[in-house]
């Protein structure tokens, strides 16, 4: 019984040793990196934009000085309900008034640059909330490829940066974080959604041509995020969160549905869907194939398109792009669910085709007589998200089916190539080749235990495979003659791994910091060009002549330019240099249609004044006259 019980004792295996737990690829300190070099790129273009404006004090025009006004109003008992106005829609407003809320307390701090540092420190915002959303489900190389959109962005068009109050660009920022949020929700983690609501409220607010886009892929993401919910049986505090911070960031349109005197705004966006006089499908589908069809859109510089319409740019595109499009980013939603069953692929796919749809449907609504005007090549900024993200949706799908198809196809072709070595290697293990064995009939160490190696390496067996030991009547494990070799093996991928990762690391660094030095170019030469503007210093001239002249009063402004359009960007930019200081010029139904109905003259005798700017904006002239008395004709 001893001996029985000391032989048991003898066979008792020992404890076994944990494994090593694996080193990160990404290590710590190449995220930081990473991270930093993610935010700062996409800060800097703003920043500088932010500084430029308090350096030089360059009034606001045209629709920069409605924008401004209407944040001043928002502290006021009649503050706007409403957006901007806008041309997708004749007659209409953009949805809500969020951009507006945002920039009131800048405006009042400082009425001559608030607008412009704290559209620039708001899209800086953006810009984070999209960086980190992205962040949360790529990791630090997907925080940093999010800040190359948008440098990329800033880059192709500098005026987001440079003129960040304008709704468009405004808009922009939001809805690429709104995107970025979707992406992080839809990959399973609801707690952006709250954060989502909020961005993608902002950019449907700012302008019409995110509503759609913005609003489908918010309400999506709440669907997947309840079905998640459902099966993780989790709480449901971010839906419900999400559902109070929507309903608050909506109240003013709502509002102003239901009790405004002057038209229903939310039912005056919708009445015109379908309307005969808009471009259409075929047009719609043009401009959706732009987005894909080599050179695309976002390809070109995008000065270009100030010297002409966007019809002109798009006209010319294939219709049958636009049905690629959509197909192609079908098809990669297909495979990232059912074959691949990544669900991070799916949601890319997911937020690229909605993203596409909604850019299709917007542009088929566009009213006809629009088309032409060069002012309405600021719809181009759609083009930019949605075609980059069909790119990398469906590159992301077609590298990773080769990323699972290929070592399949490997292995197959390796065990045909490796059929031959297998026969070879059994008869050297049964002794049926000489040389196998050593001169004694004993089995050669050395050569059994290249031969247990060799079959590591050619994947005919495992590292902890059972083989027989040469020289002994017991069995031990091939980790004795092959283990130590795929250990030093796989230990040496993982050094060469984190190497490789780290170079990659710092030479993606290394492009953002020069895409955002590069775009910081383009934004400071196009914020020179827009403020060399005439029209701001007829503004700055005649708004200092107009305080010499007149006390803080109502009156009546007119403005007598070479254009139409320089006409009213002229009166907007007086109204909002005038009206900070104390004064409330009033103006015609043309111009009041932008500014809003406080400032529209009603017709009782003020006095009037007129601002002549003759050759080409190099001479301004003020005339005071007692009471406006042909404000009909020239109104």
């Amino acid at each position: 019984m001893t001996e029985i019980a000391g032989s048991s004792a003898t066979l008792e295996a020992d404890p076994p040793v944990p494994a090593p737990e694996p080193r990160p690829v990404v290590g710590r300190g190449l995220a930081v990196v990473l991270g930093l070099t993610a935010y700062l790129a996409a800060w800097i273009p703003f920043v500088v934009s932010a500084i430029r404006s308090v350096q030089h004090n360059y009034p606001l025009i045209a629709d920069g000085a409605a924008i401004a006004l209407r944040s001043w109003d928002v502290l006021a008992p009649y503050g706007p309900l409403v957006g901007q106005a806008t041309m997708l829609r004749n007659g209409a407003f953009d949805p809500g008034p969020l951009q507006y809320w945002l920039l009131a307390i800048p405006v009042h701090m400082d009425p001559v640059n608030g607008a412009v540092w704290g559209s620039a420190l708001w899209c800086a915002v953006a810009a984070t909330i999209a960086i980190a959303a992205t962040r949360s489900v790529f990791g630090p190389f997907g925080g940093l490829a999010a800040s190359a959109l948008i440098v990329g962005l800033v880059a192709w068009q500098p005026l987001v940066a440079a003129q960040p109050y304008w709704n468009p660009w405004f808009g922009a920022l939001f809805f690429l974080a709104t995107l970025a949020a979707g992406l992080a929700v839809m990959s399973g983690r609801r707690r952006w959604w709250p954060m989502m609501v909020i961005t993608g409220s902002v950019a449907a607010q700012a302008h019409l041509m995110y509503a759609l886009a913005t609003g489908a892929v918010v309400v999506l993401a709440l669907l997947v995020g309840l079905v998640s919910t459902i099966r993780a049986k989790r709480g449901y505090w971010w839906a419900a969160f999400g559902l109070l911070l929507g309903a608050a960031c909506w109240a003013a349109p709502f509002i102003q549905q239901f009790t405004s005197r002057y038209g229903n705004n939310l039912s005056a966006l919708t009445s015109s869907l379908g309307d005969k006089r808009t471009a259409g499908s075929t047009f719609a589908w043009k401009a959706l194939g732009a987005t894909a069809q080599p050179p695309p859109l976002w390809w070109t510089p995008s000065l270009r398109f100030h010297y002409y319409g966007m019809a002109r740019e798009i006209i010319g595109r294939s219709s049958g792009w636009g049905v690629a499009v959509v197909a192609a980013t079908g098809a990669a939603l297909v495979l990232a669910i059912f074959p691949l069953r990544s669900r991070r692929a799916a949601a890319l796919s997911v937020i690229s085709l909605i993203a596409s749809v909604g850019l299709l449907v917007t542009n088929s609504s566009i009213p006809v007589e629009n088309l032409d005007i060069r002012g309405q090549n600021y719809l181009l900024i759609d083009e930019y998200p949605v075609g980059l993200l069909t790119w990398l949706a469906v590159g992301s799908v077609a590298v990773l089916t080769l990323w699972r198809v290929i070592p399949l196809a490997w292995g197959v072709l390796a065990r045909l190539l490796a059929a031959p070595a297998l026969a070879v290697l059994r008869r050297v293990r049964r002794g049926e080749v000489r040389g196998a064995r050593g001169p004694a009939g004993v089995p050669s160490t050395a050569g059994e235990a290249v031969l247990a190696r060799a079959e590591v390496v050619l994947g005919l067996s495992s590292p902890g495979e059972a083989v027989m030991a040469p020289g002994s009547d017991g069995e031990t494990t091939a980790g004795e003659a092959g283990g130590e070799t795929a250990v030093v093996a796989g230990r040496a991928r993982g050094r060469a791994a984190r190497w490789a990762v780290r170079a990659a690391g710092l030479a993606a660094a290394a492009l953002a910091g020069a895409g955002s030095w590069l775009a910081t170019v383009q934004m400071s030469h196009a914020s020179a060009i827009a403020t060399s503007n005439l029209v701001v210093s007829a503004t700055r001239t005649a708004a200092a002549a107009i305080e010499e002249v007149l006390p803080r009063e109502r009156f009546y402004l007119l403005a007598e330019t070479s254009s139409r359009n320089s006409q009213r960007d002229l009166t907007m930019g007086l109204v909002w240099a005038l009206h900070h200081d104390g004064y409330w010029p009033m103006v015609n139904h043309r111009t009041a249609r932008f500014l809003g109905w406080r400032y529209l003259y009603g017709g009782r005798p003020l006095p009037e004044v007129t601002v002549v700017v003759r050759r080409e904006y190099t001479s301004v002239q003020v005339l005071v006259s007692p009471t406006p008395a042909d404000w009909l004709l020239r109104g």
